[in-house]
């Protein structure tokens, strides 16, 4: 054989191998973010050029052409401005973590009336969070710990493969993979609130966002922790906890997880997801407009959907429909309070606006 015909074969079979290797190339590629909070909060991107078109993805459809992986509604509600709906999943945990029993809740906060969306989120029990966006699956850890390299690397992989069957063919899943659902019913309450405040709607909105509630909210400090932003104050991808959502509205001492999915200083929209784990998932939203030149008006929107038997029994205590709007008024009075003044709501005015008790004893 001569050595121009063992070139050729040798090329042509590097190209059939790069041919077979290009179908997962146009589904994603991987980048990672490295920044001043990589090492303490480990944060994976994976980029896939099959986007979630309005046209194409339907969340509580994400698995019909899999064999075995079940999808559970647990909530839904529909409007003519927004949409709605949770729901968990009995695959996605357990194929990319290995967390066998433990089941991702995904909420879907903003979408058309046929339920399908450019975004869905999920959390992963007490550990991870999933941001499901058009272009690209961002998983976050839930903890300050570093997670090490070889189960980093393990968890990457899995996430590429688990994008490869989300945007795949026709196949059953190995029931080793599947996990049980939780046999409970799901309950959910929301509140509203709409007001005017006396200042421009882009000094208002840009009170929107966690680092920024410490300027007018009392007590905030000491109860708010940063976990991840990719750079500016205010942004998509953000992700906190605070203190005091929990023990306020449902007596519970857990921390409550703030994860926004939407932070748009054009329309001035804000949405975050919310999170207690193993009992309650919901989404807070708010609207803004100007009225004037230095007045604005805005509506606030706060839902709650238990995810376990402990949730729904917290859920049907009578108190918490009344907690929620007690919490989304004070949140108002303060912003607007502030706006005016460019003070902090202190316990007297606190006081005069009827606001719950145990939000005084939480210093919020």
């Amino acid at each position: 054989m001569t050595k121009e015909i063992k070139w050729i074969l040798v090329t042509a079979f590097i190209f059939l191998i790069t041919l077979g290797c290009s179908s997962l190339d146009t589904i994603y590629n991987e980048e990672f973010e490295e920044d001043e909070f990589w090492k303490r909060n480990h944060r994976i991107e994976l980029n896939y050029q099959t986007k979630l078109a309005t046209d194409q993805f339907q969340p509580l459809e994400m698995y019909s052409h899999l064999d075995g992986p079940e999808i559970k509604l647990l909530s839904q509600k529909t409007g003519t401005d927004t949409n709605f709906c949770v729901f968990t999943d009995n695959f996605s945990s357990n194929y990319i973590f290995g967390f066998n029993g433990v089941n991702t809740t995904w909420i879907a906060a903003e979408y058309s009336e046929d339920f399908k969306t450019d975004n869905i989120t999920g959390y992963v029990g007490t550990q991870f969070i999933l941001d499901l966006q058009e272009d690209k699956l961002i998983i976050t850890s839930l903890y300050n710990d570093p997670i090490d390299d070889k189960r980093l690397e393990e968890i990457t992989e899995n996430s590429r493969n688990y994008l490869g069957l989300l945007f795949g063919e026709s196949k059953s899943i190995d029931e080793k993979y599947l996990n049980s659902f939780e046999n409970f019913n799901a309950v959910s309450k929301s509140a509203v609130h709409s007001r005017t405040c006396g200042d421009n709607v882009d000094m208002a909105f840009s009170l929107m966002g966690g680092e920024e509630e410490e300027r007018w909210i009392q007590g905030w400090t000491e109860n708010y922790e940063l976990l991840y932003k990719r750079g500016g104050t205010n942004e998509r991808n953000v992700l906190f906890l605070e203190k005091t959502s929990a023990s306020s509205i449902f007596g519970l001492t857990e921390n409550t997880y703030w994860y926004s999915v939407k932070h748009d200083p054009i329309t001035h929209e804000f949405s975050a997801v919310l999170y207690i784990p193993g009992y309650v998932i919901g989404n807070w939203y708010s609207d803004m407009d100007s009225t004037g030149v230095n007045e604005s008006s805005y509506s606030l929107n706060f839902d709650y959907v238990s995810i376990s038997e402990e949730g729904t029994d917290e859920m049907r205590e009578t108190e918490v429909a009344t907690n929620m709007t007690n919490a989304i008024t004070f949140v108002a009075h303060a912003a607007d309070y502030y706006l005016c003044t460019r003070k902090k709501w202190d316990v007297p005015h606190l006081i005069k606006g009827r606001i719950m008790w145990r939000v005084l004893q939480n210093k919020f």
